[in-house]
């Protein structure tokens, strides 16, 4: 399994500039705030939208995933519903790059 992820994001993300503005427009706020609220993210869309499985995976309460998915959608550009693979696949480029994306200065 981690090896296909890991696959996937590889594949995406050929064209470094474009994986880069995907990711930018598809996360916009959540990729300069807390790590934790991406992964949580991350683990939530990959355990299928559901809060027990993701708790269970990141090893924390379901409430504590609930409220760090809540912050979480507050900082996107669109909301989660009806994006979740647009934003599923732009946090798993995102995490597969070590985080490590050529991202703008505004100067």
């Amino acid at each position: 399994m981690v090896y296909d992820d890991a696959r996937l994001a590889v594949l995406a993300s050929q064209d470094e500039e474009g994986a880069n503005q995907f990711v930018i427009d598809t996360l916009g706020g959540l990729i300069g705030a807390d790590a934790d609220l991406s992964e949580t993210l991350r683990v939530y869309l990959r355990e299928d939208a559901n809060a027990t499985r993701a708790a269970a995976q990141l090893f924390t309460h379901r409430n504590t995933v609930l409220n760090r998915l809540d912050r979480a959608e507050q900082l996107l550009p669109q909301p989660l519903s009806g994006n979740h693979l647009r934003v599923g696949l732009a946090l798993e480029i995102l995490h597969w790059s070590g985080g490590m994306l050529s991202i703008p200065v505004d100067e």
